[in-house]
């Protein structure tokens, strides 16, 4: 990057951080919130760190083990960790391991001697709090719908003491989120509220109270509790307090948090009460030496913490101190031989042990449900009843329901908020019919990863059931609802036969399962592949500046192969529509006419432009972290994945030509915290998606030092990821293919030169040729022996003559790079442009 840029940015960031007072009120937030990267650098446990650090003031964190106080413990256990599910494997009794802890590596660096808690492993990218009974609540940069079947929440990963560390989960500590409920990806009002694939039922593990009205003051004292940096729990509660409420969304803190922090509760000192979510600050540690230290500042220096108000999203989540008598309901759809657990929250009753709702059938069944109050939270009460199916009698303690009845469920309030008397209802359906099970196919397959595909006729909840014998398919992955159902498997071993069957699991809960027969359906991973990423930072600066990447299909492990040369400027000059985006957003592009794309094997009808420097398949992304764990979460072509603002400066062009779609953004800026946007901060590149599944990017300037280049077939992040070197791909003159060359390709080296074409022009001209095994091509001009196959020219049709079209066809190749064997072409040929 250049210098003066560097020294531009710092010098307004000094100016910035100087302009204030102690008293004074922060700046107007740019900075960008940002996930935990965790290294790939295996952890190995060692003695503790006895130097303490310092963040703001006085390092205030702790570890769970040495809390005393029992509510701030209790708030601990109602913190999850966000991790990589490749991180996990889950055993035959259903409990899960993370078998691959990572050290405590930023950035490429060690921690300096001295370092606190550096010795502790690091899993977690972000951290996130029970809010209800099946209800997480977390920063929405941390997690969207793409992370459903490659994240697992954790809850419980903590150090037990010094030096030991909870690897270990039983199955009730680990879930997935299966429905995003609210989500703000950015912002001041970044959030995500999120559903469980199930409630929450660990031990000791009870959701946290939300502060739902007013609004909290300057000086209040906060604790937080969360993964800094990806690191086992800490609790933080001391010095730290309230700096600046001037932003309705998010108010500023002191509080000592790292990047894993990212999604953490932060909590009123006196009440408990949830206040928000962290979701951004300042730079978490200082590099020299070759290693790196926790950043030290005083209590009112520096920019100070944000953390998005629990008003923002509280209305999203039950309300669990209201006087007013709040139902639930453990589905919202129910089987004809099931259990329905129904829940009330009435703070009235706190204390009185005991209650009772009025269960209600639209085939007139009517049942009256006790519910029995939770010892550990008064004024929360529970019960259920089971479904039948025999004929109605009521006040039999059974529910005969029948399909497609509805459940209505009544709770008479004697006194509501406002002191009246009040009744809440909730309602669910009856569906008694299992889902259809069609189309299973695996769409992917790497040398640890494997995606499965398959549709069912309703809403339903996929689970894929796989391991290395049929008869021991003792590992699951569950996914989203949805009636398209995509699955990636993670964490396979490389080269190894795997078993798998198909379940569909309806809102109800009635399965349906395929198992091809019995006999299970079965792949085979690949012993390697590569994975056509290459990862810039601070140990592996950017050296792709005016450069070409080519990716051409191929029928391989690999699904491409690369190649790369130096370019002056783009070959597709500035035109087409242009497209107004906005920091970090997207645009759907439609292809017309039943064009299609293909990408690692599937065929798109549409694309995503990212505002962040990258293409999508599949969905719009926003992601903006350059991290492998974010490239690899969709179907994706980065050509520079960085965070960048289109909104500031630049412009992004779609053109549309008759081979190809091209992507080109121009001049477009990094985001930049102090909003000054230098000239020198400029970024432009172009994607050039051919019909044929030929991708090119080219790249011209690019000023950012941390960027993410290359392909992803949306599967996650593989277990085993290591950075390719882009630029010692092979030259494009060098590319090989599988198949057979051209018949007009003499010297068999994927080009067609002019004396080659010369060649068939006077085939072309003699109106009919014949076979010569004597001749370099094996052809004649004129009569003669037809006993061998015809020339690769002579296809439409196969009439031992070349028509002119057929001649048009064979030029094209020749002004082509290249060419490739391609079976879907009317030649059985593709070009590379």
């Amino acid at each position: 990057m250049n210098a003066s840029y560097y020294f531009s940015l710092l010098l307004c960031a000094v100016l910035s951080l100087s302009a204030f007072s102690e008293n004074s009120t922060p700046p107007t937030v740019k900075e960008k919130p940002g996930i935990t990267e965790i290294s790939e650098v295996p952890w190995v446990p060692s003695p503790p760190a006895s130097t303490p650090k310092i963040v703001y003031g006085d390092d205030d964190r702790i570890d769970l083990y040495e809390e005393s106080d029992p509510e701030r413990a209790r708030l601990a256990y109602a913190t999850c960790a966000f991790i990589d599910i490749s991180r996990m494997s889950k055993k035959q009794d259903g409990s899960w391991r993370l078998d691959s802890p990572s050290a405590h590596i930023r950035n490429g660096f060690p921690p300096c001697d001295g370092e606190p808690i550096a010795n502790q492993p690091a899993a977690s990218y972000c951290s996130g709090f029970l809010a209800g009974y099946d209800i997480v609540v977390t920063a929405g940069h941390c997690y969207n719908a793409s992370y459903f079947s490659n994240t697992v929440i954790v809850f419980g990963f903590h150090m037990m003491n010094e030096t030991t560390a909870q690897l270990s989960f039983r199955e009730d500590q680990v879930y997935h989120g299966v429905e995003i409920i609210s989500h703000f990806g950015t912002g001041t009002r970044d959030h995500c509220v999120l559903r469980l694939d199930r409630p929450v039922t660990a031990s000791g593990v009870q959701p946290v109270k939300l502060r739902r009205y007013g609004d909290i003051q300057l000086g209040e004292f906060l604790g937080v509790i969360g993964y800094p940096s990806g690191l086992p729990l800490k609790i933080a509660f001391g010095n730290t307090y309230v700096r600046s409420i001037s932003n309705q969304d998010f108010f500023v803190a002191n509080l000592d948090t790292f990047g894993g922090n990212s999604g953490s509760p932060v909590f009123n000192a006196e009440t408990g009460y949830v206040e928000g979510i962290l979701v951004r600050g300042g730079n978490d540690y200082v590099y020299g030496d070759g290693c790196f230290r926790s950043n030290v500042v005083g209590n009112d220096q520096d920019r100070g913490e944000d953390v998005t108000r629990s008003s923002i999203f509280a209305s999203f989540v039950p309300d669990f101190s209201s006087s007013t008598g709040a139902l639930g309901l453990n589905s919202t759809h129910f089987g004809c031989d099931d259990e329905i657990v129904i829940t009330l929250m009435d703070m009235d009753l706190a204390n009185f042990g005991i209650t009772s709702v009025v269960v209600e059938t639209t085939n007139n069944d009517r049942e009256e449900v006790d519910l029995f109050e939770d010892m550990n939270m008064p004024g929360l009460f529970s019960g259920s009843i089971h479904t039948g199916t025999e004929s109605v009698v009521p006040n039999s303690a059974i529910l005969e329901v029948g399909h497609g009845d509805t459940v209505h469920v009544t709770y008479f309030d004697e006194e509501d908020d406002s002191g009246n008397p009040a009744q809440s209802e909730i309602t669910a359906e009856i569906d008694c019919i299992p889902p259809m099970l069609a189309n299973v196919r695996v769409s992917f397959l790497g040398t640890t990863q494997a995606q499965i595909e398959f549709n069912t006729d309703e809403i339903a909840k996929g689970i894929v059931h796989y391991g290395t014998s049929c008869d021991a398919l003792s590992q699951q992955t569950p996914a989203e609802n949805t009636t398209d159902h995509r699955i990636a498997l993670n964490n396979l071993a490389a080269g190894k036969r795997y078993y798998f069957t198909v379940e569909a699991q309806d809102v109800a809960g009635n399965s349906s399962y395929n198992d091809n027969g019995g006999d299970c359906f079965n792949f085979v991973t690949y012993t390697q592949q590569n994975h056509f990423t290459e990862y810039f930072h601070t140990q592996n600066p950017v050296d792709i500046e005016y450069s070409q990447i080519t990716f051409v299909p191929v029928d391989t492990a690999d699904f491409y192969q690369a190649c790369f040369e130096r370019i002056e400027e783009f070959p597709v000059p500035l035109a087409g529509e242009l497209i107004p985006l906005k920091d970090d957003s997207f645009h759907e592009v439609r292809l017309p006419n039943g064009i299609t794309l293909p990408f690692y094997g599937i065929e798109y009808d549409r694309f995503f432009i990212g505002s962040n420097g990258y293409l999508s398949f599949r969905e719009g992304s926003t992601d903006y972290n350059s991290v492998p764990s974010q490239h690899f979460s969709v179907p994706r072509i980065s050509a520079a994945m960085c965070d960048l603002n289109p909104e500031a400066r630049g412009e992004i062009y779609v053109t549309r030509l008759s081979d190809r779609y091209v992507v080109t953004f121009d001049h477009v800026p990094e985001y930049d915290w102090f909003d000054s946007y230098l000239p020198e901060n400029s970024h432009s590149f172009q994607i050039e998606l051919f019909y044929s599944g030929i991708i090119r990017i080219n790249l011209r300037e690019l000023t950012t030092d941390r960027l993410i280049t290359g392909l992803s077939a949306g599967v996650g992040a593989p277990r085993i990821f290591t950075s390719v070197n882009t630029d010692s791909y092979r030259h494009c003159e060098s590319l090989s293919y599988d198949g057979s060359c051209h018949s007009a390709d003499i010297d068999e080296d994927w080009r067609i030169s002019l004396s080659e074409l010369l060649r068939v022009i006077q085939l072309f001209h003699s109106r009919t040729y014949s076979c010569n095994a004597a001749t370099e091509d094996g052809y004649q001009p004129g009569p003669g022996n037809q006993d061998c196959f015809p020339h690769n020219s002579d296809y439409n049709t196969q009439d031992w003559k070349l028509s002119l079209s057929e001649l048009l066809r064979l030029i094209q190749i020749y002004n082509a790079t290249g060419y490739y064997a391609s079976p879907d072409t009317e030649d059985g040929f593709a070009i590379v442009p």
